[in-house]
């Protein structure tokens, strides 16, 4: 039993503390005391180990009474000495990993009977041994127990048992809940700082000796020189007054019996301290204890480790990471699971055995895992004061205590709904009947501070089992379940603080896809249960398919942006990351999330959908370990090939085929007519999604996230988003890859890069809502109301829209012939196309104004509805715009009056029939006014000419024939010359014939 509790307390309690493995000694209520003894059964010289539950900590002593008494069965001259009774106090050591829990050691003492022939007579000699003990909390005994030793002799030998803690955690319990006592307070340590160590080591035999190294970053072990603690003075004076007991009484009997040799009291316990000595910022510092015993039989404690940080530095990075502690406990567990599954056979208590359980389980699903990264921290530790503490509710204080400026969210992918040790979803964590993520929200928009979210902290994961019935696996909290978490300014999600909340509209596309396959199930399922069969085979598919794939292969190649520069990220143009433990397991340099290119404009989804799908079989390998893990933890709940396959499902045609829909959605107001192909109906479901004007007003004031850096294959990207035009503002840095993980200088570039930015948000006031909805520069509201300005017509439309890039956002308009005059602002994409769905129309002009503002003319021909389509740009997958739409109406041409003056000259010639001719000539000028009905659109010269010719007769003396010409003045003079000539000539003859 010894031998399975020497292992246990090195590796069992390991993780009593970790959230939902805490399985106790002992069967303990809340805020009940209990004392724990092993064995159960207490030999002779044999070693007791005294655990005590005190949940509420303080000051833990054990109070130990030790009654022995030596007897004879007949009677000497001279009888033994008195029965002896002795009383110490001794402060109780913590248990390392397990909140509440403390041991010590109680002596082992001699129970033994010697017989010997005296005189004749046989004589028997016996020493027993009582022991009561209680447990003092601040000085009052709590519970009390006792045992009596019984006459056997211990037979088996086993190593000793060893752990080290930090000595801090002797004043400050809180230390093992937060680090295991494996380190100081967030697993850091300030430079310069010296770093004093606890060595407790016990032996069921003898005090073992006991040493201690350390090591810095990957440097060689280092041994030092440990002195003992006064922990144990009391318990040495008691054992020293229980030998001097004992000599007396072996000095009695050996005048009867010369070579009786009764055992002195075993001290099996070394209680330690060790040093370690300072060290600079921007390392890492490992140690552990070792023991030996006189049999030579040697232990090794769980191996502490932390960082060195630049504890002066007025920049304070709190990080969340969970992953500290699981490599802490994979590195411990490797090397002991082989001696705790040797001891199995040992009779254990139950609740003991259970947790030996827990351990097996455990150190086999982070086997499996195999993705449990060590984090290289020391590289911001170098330059700022670090925190590190496990996703809890804990985190509220660090947040009170340590103020940090910048939070990193550290690879959080998972968020089992059971809870525990498995769930790091900030939005299931409750604090004050709000969640962990509302009160990092309020945090971060009171102080500014900036945030940092790394790898699969976007974790989408849920398994529908049925219709009916569904399993969180993922973090999906930090992406969103709904509409309302598509909130850029009340953030409710991770994905909408690191400025990508569209990110949940995916994630309710998809389940309302899935939903609606369920709801044909259940209408064909009196009718046609096949056809019902294969719809909810293909709506649990749908629903299981995750929309964020974590550890997607690739080769660590990043380029930087045109944009990162602009930003201030000071990189190489190109660079590497790599992370070592990943290389040496599987031959992949690095691994990616593929998911967040949703956010991201086609030509960046495309090209990333296309590199994941190259690197299926990757994949496989990767996820596999994930998918091992949640069957694990679910107890085969979910079967990991399944997973597996829903995991390649999305990689293969799930993330392109609703990416696509979306994209080609046809969008009016609020609602989205989107066509998704499902495989296993061979065809497209055909859904309206209605977002709500919420959501749609959420979704125009964002300001898309911008890249700093992207892999050639788009699988992998460093994203950033700025805040800078809300008062409670703040910046974030979305790494797809686990940085942390990466060690070397482009590592720490990049960390370092994040850092420094997300420290300098500034609020600037350069922004403004057109009409209350759309957020654009201050700039293109100007051009956008001078634009307006500018072009004539009434308002017919005004409202913000959704554009996307394959489809269409449409307005429908009722007309007359003229034009319509549009002013889109779109500030998210560079530009926007318009298109006539229906009516009869044209667009004529399209003219960028600038400042990301449009202006489009539409000639209209006839009265009716038209319907305009509009769309964006390749700038991001989903893009706010402002449109402002005037009607010019053509009136109908109304006749107006021309006045023309003609001036006439008119020639009369007189003919008559008789032989006397008389020659009558005189000019008239006559007015005619002419109307003319003319459209002019500008001034004209209009000529016109008309010849009006009537016959008159005329009756005189003698009778007479008169021809009148009457023509417009424009050839009148020409006639009046012609006709006077004529008249001179015909005179001229008249006169030669007189």
């Amino acid at each position: 039993m010894r031998g399975v509790l020497t292992t246990l307390l090195v590796v069992s309690v390991v993780l009593a503390t970790v959230p939902g493995l805490h399985t106790p000694l002992t069967p303990v209520l809340v805020g009940q005391v209990r004392l724990v003894r092993s064995p159960a059964e207490i030999l002779s010289m044999q070693p007791v180990l005294v655990f005590a539950y005190a949940p509420r900590g303080g000051v833990v002593e054990l109070e130990v009474t030790v009654y022995v008494e030596a007897r004879v069965n007949v009677s000497l001259p001279t009888p033994p000495p008195s029965p002896m009774k002795s009383t110490y106090r001794v402060r109780m050591s913590p248990v390392p990993w397990a909140s509440g829990w403390y041991v010590t050691q109680i002596p082992g003492l001699p129970s033994r009977t010697w017989t010997f022939t005296y005189m004749l007579r046989r004589v028997g000699f016996t020493v027993t041994s009582k022991v009561v003990y209680k447990l003092m909390v601040e000085g009052s005994a709590v519970v009390s127990d006792s045992y009596i030793v019984k006459e056997l002799e211990v037979t088996q030998h086993l190593p000793p048992l060893v752990y080290a803690f930090v000595y801090d955690a002797l004043e400050d319990p809180g230390v093992f809940n937060e680090t295991l006592g494996l380190a100081p307070r967030g697993w850091a340590l300030g430079e310069g700082r010296a770093l004093r160590v606890v060595v407790v080591a016990f032996d069921e035999s003898s005090e073992p000796d006991v040493g201690f190294e350390y090591r810095v970053g990957e440097g060689p072990w280092t041994a030092v020189t440990t002195s003992d603690s006064p922990l144990v003075a009391e318990l040495k004076a008691f054992v020293e007054a229980v030998s001097n007991y004992i000599r007396s009484l072996e000095s009695w009997i050996r005048s009867y019996r010369p070579d009786v040799e009764v055992p002195r009291p075993r001290l099996a316990i070394r209680v330690s301290e060790a040093i370690i000595p300072p060290q600079t910022a921007g390392t890492y510092v490992m140690f552990r204890a070792t023991a030996r015993d006189a049999d030579g039989n040697s232990a090794t404690s769980p191996t502490g480790l932390y960082y060195v940080v630049r504890e002066a530095s007025d920049t304070r990075v709190l990080v969340i990471d969970p992953h500290i502690r699981l490599w802490v406990v994979q590195e411990n567990l490797k090397t002991l699971h082989s001696k705790a599954k040797a001891s199995i056979d040992y009779e254990l208590p139950s609740e003991v055995a259970e947790t030996l359980k827990h351990l097996w389980t455990l150190s086999e699903v982070i086997g499996n895992y195999g993705l449990v990264q060590f984090h290289h921290w020391e590289l911001l530790g170098k330059y700022y004061n670090l925190y590190i503490t496990w996703p809890s509710k804990e985190v509220i204080d660090v947040l009170d205590s340590f103020n940090p400026n910048v939070l990193i969210l550290s690879n959080l992918a998972l968020g089992l709904e059971s809870g525990g040790l498995w769930n790091w979803d900030l939005r299931d964590i409750k604090v004050n009947g709000r969640s962990l993520l509302e009160h990092i929200v309020s945090y971060i928009k009171q102080t500014h501070a900036g945030v940092i979210a790394t790898h699969a902290t976007l974790s989408d994961e849920v398994l529908w089992v049925s219709c009916e019935s569904r399993v969180k696996l993922g973090a999906r909290g930090h992406v969103g379940y709904n509409l309302s978490d598509v909130d850029i300014r009340y953030e409710r999600s991770v994905a909408a603080i690191i400025g990508m909340p569209e990110l949940a509209l995916w994630e309710y596309v998809r389940d309302k896809v899935a939903e609606a396959l369920c709801q044909l199930s259940k209408a064909y399922a009196a009718t046609q249960p096949q056809l019902a069969a294969l719809l909810e085979a293909a709506a649990v598919a749908t629903g299981s398919m995750p929309f964020q794939v974590p550890y997607v292969p690739w080769d660590g190649r990043l380029r930087l942006t045109p944009e990162a520069r602009d930003l201030g990220w000071d990189l190489p143009e190109e660079f590497e990351v790599e992370m070592p433990a990943l290389l040496e397991r599987y031959g992949f340099k690095a691994y990616t999330e593929v998911g967040w290119q949703l956010a991201m404009p086609r030509v960046i989804a495309y090209v990333g959908w296309d590199g994941a799908l190259k690197t299926r079989a990757g994949v496989a390998r990767l996820v596999g370990g994930v998918a091992s893990l949640y069957e694990n933890i679910t107890s085969r709940v979910v079967r990991a090939p399944e997973l597996g396959m829903y995991f390649d499902r999305s990689v293969e045609w799930g993330l392109r085929s609703f990416y696509r829909g979306l994209s080609m959605a046809s969008i009016r107001g609020v609602k989205l007519n989107i066509s998704i192909l499902v495989p296993e109906l061979g065809k497209a479901v055909n859904l309206t999604v209605d977002i709500g004007r919420e959501a749609l007003a959420n979704l125009m004031q964002r300001l898309p996230a911008r890249i700093v850096a992207l892999s050639p294959n788009g699988l992998a990207g460093v994203v950033v988003h700025d805040k800078y035009w809300d008062p409670e503002g703040y910046r974030a840095v979305y790494f797809s890859f686990e940085v942390e993980a990466s060690r070397g200088s482009t590592a720490e570039r990049l960390l370092v890069s994040a850092v420094e930015w997300v420290r300098k948000w500034r609020y600037r006031d350069i922004t403004e809502l057109l009409g209350d909805l759309v957020r654009v520069p201050r700039e293109s509201a100007s051009r956008f109301r001078e634009a307006v300005a500018g072009v004539p017509g009434d308002i017919v439309f005004e409202d913000g829209l959704l554009l996307n890039e394959e489809g269409g956002s449409e307005i429908e308009l009722s007309v007359v012939p003229g034009r319509l005059h549009l002013v889109v602002a779109h500030p998210t994409t560079d530009s926007v196309s318009v298109e006539i769905v229906r009516g009869l129309a044209k667009v004529v002009n399209v003219t960028q104004v600038g400042g990301r503002v449009t202006r489009v003319a539409v000639l209209v021909e006839e009265a009716g509805t038209v319907v305009l389509s509009l769309k964006a740009g390749s700038d991001a997958a989903l893009n706010p715009a402002y449109v402002n739409v005037k009607q010019e109406v053509i009136p109908t041409p109304t006749p107006a009056p021309v006045t023309v003056t003609v001036t006439v000259t008119t020639t009369v010639a007189t003919t008559y029939t008789t032989t006397s001719v008389t020659l009558v000539t005189y000019t008239t000028t006559a007015y005619e006014t002419l109307t003319r009905y003319e459209t002019l659109t500008r001034p004209v010269t209009v000529v016109a000419e008309r010849t009006v010719e009537r016959t008159t007769t005329v009756t005189v003396a003698t009778p007479t024939t008169v021809y009148y010409r009457e023509t417009e003045w424009g050839t009148a003079a020409g006639l009046s010359v012609a006709l006077l000539v004529v008249g001179i000539i015909i005179g001229r003859l008249i006169a030669r014939k007189r």
